[in-house]
């Protein structure tokens, strides 16, 4: 029998699967419901949280993002209205400084400013748009292409409430 499991473990596990893919340290994920309300709502603990590299902050950038993705992937809503009005709220606020930091490397390096580099951003406006563009495309991919383990690692947190980093690995090397 397969489990249809709740739009936050879905939200949750992307998370987790992002953290995973790539490689950024995390305790694990949980899934809490309120026995009185019925309300379900998830939380996710990173760890640190630091600006070490260009690549570890687009890879954290995915990671806060592949969660809202999800969410909207599977309840077929809207991943504006999703990171603006419903449970993506907070990881849009964590990805805008994340972006914040790469546009700020971006508008200061010779990508941008040196030898032609410009040509390659011709259509984009700023430095920001540029980063904004590649996330939003890097987490799209990757929520596409992750899809059998978040939706396995979701099935796993909602049956039993929280699942350890190592657990969320054993899911996402045998959905691969």
């Amino acid at each position: 029998m397969t489990r249809t499991p709740s739009v936050v473990a879905v939200h949750e596990a992307g998370h987790a699967v992002g953290n995973v893919i790539h490689g950024v340290a995390f305790k694990g994920v949980r899934v809490h419901r309120n026995r009185r309300t019925g309300h379900t709502y998830g939380t996710y603990r990173q760890l640190d949280y630091g600006t070490e590299s260009t690549e570890l902050l687009y890879s954290r950038a995915v990671s806060a993002l592949a969660g809202p993705y999800a969410e909207a992937k599977y309840s077929h809503r809207s991943r504006a209205l999703v990171l603006l009005a419903g449970g993506g709220a907070g990881d849009y606020k964590q990805c805008e400084l994340i972006v914040s930091a790469l546009a700020w490397r971006l508008g200061n390096s010779e990508m941008w400013w040196g030898n032609g580099g410009t040509d390659s951003y011709r259509e984009f406006e700023s430095p920001r748009e540029v980063v904004e563009y590649e996330v939003d495309c890097m987490t799209r991919k990757f929520v596409g292409d992750q899809w059998r383990s978040i939706i396995d690692v979701a099935n796993a947190v909602d049956a039993v409430g929280f699942l350890s980093a190592a657990q969320v690995r054993e899911i996402v090397a045998s959905s691969a």
